[in-house]
Parts: structure tokens; sequence; C-alpha cells
């Protein structure tokens, strides 16, 4: 199962998209990172993550943690 990523507002959550799918029955979980301050669903019927995170902090964290494992050995391929 392959699935897609969406950046929405957490107003488009929480009033349209999270509802809609309560609608429809859809398998869902959602939930709140108090330490990221955004929401995110992952819906199994839609085969959507969709998240208010702003994307340029997933990026940012993303190049925080390759830094953290630079010189270790669980970053395969990467060492040379």
């Amino acid at each position: 199962m392959k699935f897609e990523l969406e950046f929405v507002s957490e107003d488009d959550l929480r009033g349209f998209i999270i509802p809609y799918c309560q609608e429809k029955n859809h398998i869902q979980q959602v939930a709140f990172s108090t330490y990221h301050n955004c929401l995110t669903q992952v819906c199994f019927d839609c085969q959507k993550i969709r998240t208010s995170i702003i994307k340029d902090n997933i990026n940012q964290m993303i190049l925080n943690k390759k830094e953290k494992l630079a010189g270790s050995d669980l970053i395969e391929g990467e060492k040379e």
C-alpha cells in the first residue's frame, strides 16, 4: 500500500477533510503533535497522509537527522 503525502492547512483538516472521511466511514488515524504544532491524518481508505506541518520544517528535520547520524554506520551508502 503506497500513501500520498499532502500538505494542507489545519483549518482544512479540521473543517472539511477529517469530517468527510468520518462521514464515509474511512479507517483513519488523526494525531496532533505539540512538538511540531501540527495536525496529521492518515486515511487508509484514501491512501493519503495529510499534515499541516510546514514542508520546509520537514526538510530541515531530515537534514538535522542526517547530520546527527553522520559518521555512524546507520546511514549506508553515504560514507566513503
